[in-house]
């Protein structure tokens, strides 16, 4: 995968899927919604553009946006809604796997609390490196769960069927073929994965060495 240049005027994002009201959101109407600030570190583990050199990063990084409560809230999940897909514009394969959208999912009640829809990182907005002109930010989780550049939000009653490399510490709950280990498969023939979304901490905050 790759950097998307995404044009703004005619980007938009839908929010779909089992809900009573689907909308579509230009920029303009999404920066009209009244915006949070967030303040969360963000860890990453690698880099789309050079995907075979190890990388891993940390940083404390100030959010602004949307909360995605917002939009559920005005969209109505149907009672039956029990998971929010994220879906970014940008393609790419993994592994000799067909070309698809990079994709990541939540449980719902997580996504209405946690996620922000944010525009801007650090007062200044979005670059295309970091998502522009929209991201999905989720605290205290790994930042594969933060999908760049978003195009769609899908309430479902289900993780998708989608395939899509799992988080690198991801183990399978059974046993499963060696060939699909690290993916979610298809249908009912998918092995089955722990998801592993949280983070634990790698980092501590040094104190100043008393004076003796």
């Amino acid at each position: 995968m790759s950097v998307p240049h995404v044009d703004a005027s005619t980007w938009s994002l839908t929010v779909e899927g089992l809900v009573e009201h689907p909308s579509r959101l230009d920029q303009e109407a999404l920066h009209a919604l009244p915006a949070s600030r967030l303040t969360a570190f963000h860890e990453c583990f690698g880099n789309p553009t050079a995907p075979n050199v190890p990388t891993r990063a940390v940083a404390n990084v100030e959010w602004l946006g949307v909360p995605l409560a917002r939009l559920l809230d005005q969209a109505v999940p149907r009672p039956h809604a029990a998971h929010v897909w994220f879906e970014g514009v940008d393609r790419g394969s993994f592994r000799g796997s067909p070309e698809h959208n990079y994709l990541k999912d939540l449980p719902l009640d997580i996504a209405r609390r946690e996620v922000l829809l944010a525009y801007e990182m650090n007062d200044a907005p979005l670059d295309a490196e970091h998502g522009f002109p929209v991201r999905a930010v989720v605290p205290r989780m790994f930042g594969t769960n933060s999908v760049k550049w978003l195009g769609r939000i899908v309430v479902s009653d289900s993780r998708p069927e989608h395939p899509r490399p799992l988080p690198r510490s991801a183990e399978p709950a059974g046993r499963a073929d060696p060939g699909s280990v690290g993916w979610a498969g298809h249908g009912r023939d998918r092995p089955r994965f722990t998801p592993c979304r949280a983070t634990s901490v790698r980092a501590a905050t040094a104190r100043r060495w008393p004076r003796r």
